[in-house]
Parts: structure tokens; sequence; C-alpha cells
């Protein structure tokens, strides 16, 4: 496919698929009891939501992480992983040249457009899967981001922890 800039193809969009995902809320204690994995923490550091310009959803992301990552002193190169929800491609294309990064550097895992859009919570599983790559790795800072409703951008930073503090 060639090299998309500034255009939107129906090759970028998501077909139907289920993309469903929960979360249970528990104490700390009963998450370590449950938990296949009693020596990972996952703390929230931060959230953002933001609105950017009418129809203009792709940016929105980028524009709740660059607001974002000042707030908590961190930069793109602190994330041991970076997901988003695109359920368009151009999505990803626009985070990377906002940030100057290498968008071959996200959603190593997969990302939603295998899912579908819209019907799951797809920024659930996101972090869910984003969590789970974290520990596989060893612990690190964790950024997850989605788009809604034609102009809203979101981002979330977990950081995740091993027994060994990392």
């Amino acid at each position: 496919m060639r090299e998309l800039d500034t255009c939107v193809t129906g090759g970028t969009q998501t077909h139907a698929a289920d993309g469903m995902a929960c979360v249970v809320v528990a104490s700390v204690g009963k998450a370590k009891e449950l938990s296949r994995r009693p020596e990972i923490s996952v703390e929230v550091i931060a959230k953002m939501e933001i609105r950017g310009e009418a129809s203009c959803m792709p940016e929105g992301p980028a524009l709740a992480v660059k607001k974002l990552l000042p707030q908590v002193g961190l930069t793109m190169d602190d994330f041991c992983v970076v997901k988003s929800h695109n359920p368009f491609a151009v999505n990803d294309i626009c985070f990377s040249k906002v940030h100057n990064y290498d968008w071959k550097k996200m959603n190593k895992t997969g990302c939603s457009l295998v899912w579908g859009h819209p019907q799951g919570p797809t920024l659930t599983r996101i972090a869910v899967e984003a969590i789970d790559e974290a520990a596989r790795l060893g612990g690190g800072y964790v950024l997850v981001m989605g788009c809604a409703a034609g102009d809203v951008g979101i981002a979330a930073i977990f950081r995740v922890t091993d027994a060994g503090g990392r």
C-alpha cells in the first residue's frame, strides 16, 4: 500500500469483530489473591481527556498525550509499551508526526484494528494488553491512548512494577 499522508482509505477501517473486555476492581489484597502473578503491581499515574477541533478525531490522542506528558515529567522515551486505539491507521500516523515517534514502536502485540470498532470497549482491552506486555517485559511505564466522538482524545499512563521494584 502506498505511503499515507493526509488521506483515509477504506483499507484503514476496522471490520465487524468483538473487542469486548472488562476490568475487575478489587482491593490490593484481593487482587494479589486472585492474580496468577501477585508480584506484579499496576499504578495509574495520570490520565487526560481533551477535545480537538470538530471532526479532527485522528489528532485527539496525540493532543491528549502532548498535554499529559509535561504534567507528569515523562517523555516518549520513558515508555516500555505504547498502545493506541486506532480505528483508522491515520490516528497512529498523526501521533507519530506530532510526537516525532517511530510508529513501529507502537502496538507491538497488535491493535484495535483487528477487534472491530466500535463493537466493544477497545480502550479497556488495550490497557489490559499493554499492562500484560509491560509485565512480561519486567515492568515500566505504559502509555495507552484512544479517540472518540469525532474530536475527543484520551490518554492514560500506568506504571507496572515487579517484585524487584523496577
